[in-house]
Formats: structure tokens, sequence, C-alpha cells
């Protein structure tokens, strides 16, 4: 059922997809780590840690091992200079070798969907920076080694389906950025290991289904605010 979910949620029909733009890749070495990139605009000289694909259930575009190292600014083959302001769709997808902490950098604005999907090595934190907007649907689920506390910063205004599905091994508070409007449906479902209350922000307005369904490590109250008109089945099963 879960795998139907997903991929209702990913397949879309092929007349409703944009046509591929021309892309240009580059790679860049980091603290001893080379990852590759896709240019979003030549002029502002923004980047994205590159995309990833569908073929043979889903390819990674960095397959890389150890801990991972992302910088604010990337440099091509010529010396340009490139803001990293996104981490692309399925980027790190199943790269299960990946350890330690995960630490996005300043200048990401979007996680596309899938972006660290099945990345269960991961052995550290999780830091999602104030300059995030939008995290997309799979964003880090099944990421079952991250630990410690999880804060989606108040510059957060959209976080999508499933974006943090089994994170069970975080094992702390959740703060949940107050200029979030609605809670999708199965967000932090299964994460487990999350203690203490848990306190919906004045900001939202609706709880989707399943939202927090599994989540059997809270104890404490549980703050629902009179700005929440609706609440989806097994919310909070």
């Amino acid at each position: 059922m879960e795998l139907f979910k997903k991929l209702s949620l990913l397949l879309l029909p092929s007349f409703l997809l944009p046509l591929p733009a021309l892309a240009r890749d580059f790679t860049y070495t980091y603290e001893g780590q080379t990852l590759t990139y896709t240019v979003l605009d030549e002029e502002a000289k923004t980047c994205e840690t590159k995309a990833g694909g569908y073929s043979s259930g889903g390819v990674a575009g960095n397959n890389i091992s150890g801990e991972l190292s992302i910088p604010e600014v990337a440099e091509d083959e010529s010396g340009n200079k490139f803001t990293v302001t996104s981490i692309g769709f399925r980027s790190f997808y199943r790269c299960t070798e990946i350890t330690g902490d995960l630490n996005i950098p300043n200048s990401v604005i979007t996680i596309g969907s899938e972006a660290f999907s099945g990345c269960s090595g991961f052995t550290g934190s999780l830091t999602i920076p104030e300059s995030v907007t939008y995290i997309a649907q799979f964003a880090f689920d099944d990421c079952s080694g991250l630990t410690g506390d999880l804060t989606i910063p108040n510059s957060v205004t959209d976080i999508g389906d499933y974006a943090f599905y089994n994170c069970s091994g975080l094992k702390g508070n959740l703060t949940i950025s107050n200029s979030v409007t609605s809670i999708a449906g199965s967000t932090f479902s299964l994460c487990s290991g999350l203690t203490g209350d848990l306190t919906i922000p004045n900001s939202v307005t609706s709880i989707k289904g399943n939202a927090f369904s599994g989540c059997s490590g809270f104890t404490g109250d549980l703050i629902i605010p009179n700005s929440v008109t609706s609440i989806g089945n097994g919310a909070f099963y």
C-alpha cells in the first residue's frame, strides 16, 4: 500500500511534465569529496546537486559514501562560481553508505523529492538552515539512522507528503515551523523516537491523514491550536 501511494504521487502523465531543458553538469571537489552539480541559471550563477533518475528502480545523481560535505558555492572547471540553491531530485537516493551528520548548507532554498530517501547510514543529526523554504515529498524518508532533535525552521512554508517518513532514529523534540499552514500526509509517520510534547503551531489549518501515525515515543502533551479546521484519518494513529 505504501509503495502504491509513493508511485501514485511521483508518476504523472507525460503530457503534464515539462519538456527537459538543456542543462550543464560539472564536478567540484570540496573537503575531499567530489560531487556533480547541474547549472540552474548561468546568469544568476545558481546550481543544484545533480538529480537522479528512474531507471532500475531509481538512480542517485551522486552515488557516494562516507561523510557528506555540500558547499554553499561550487566552482566549475573554468573557475565560475555557482551558489548551491537546491538539493536535486534523488541526488543522494539510497546512498546507504553515507555516514555522520547531515548538514544542509545555508545557501539551499529547496530540498527536492527523494533527495536523501533511503539514506539509512546517517548516524548523526540533521540540520536544516533558515534558508530552506520548501521540503519536497519523501525528501528524508527511511533515513532511519538520523538522531537527535528535529527542527523545521521558520523559513519553511511547505513540507511534502512522507518527507520524514520512518525517520525512526530521531530521538528528541520536534519543532515545526510557524510558517507551515498544512502538515501533509504521513509527513512524520513512524518517527517513533521523537519524544516530549507535540505542539502544532498556530499557522497550521489542516493536519492530513497519517501525519503522525506510529509516533509512539511522544511522552508529553498534544497541543492543537484553534487554527486547525481539519484533521485527516489516522493523523495520530
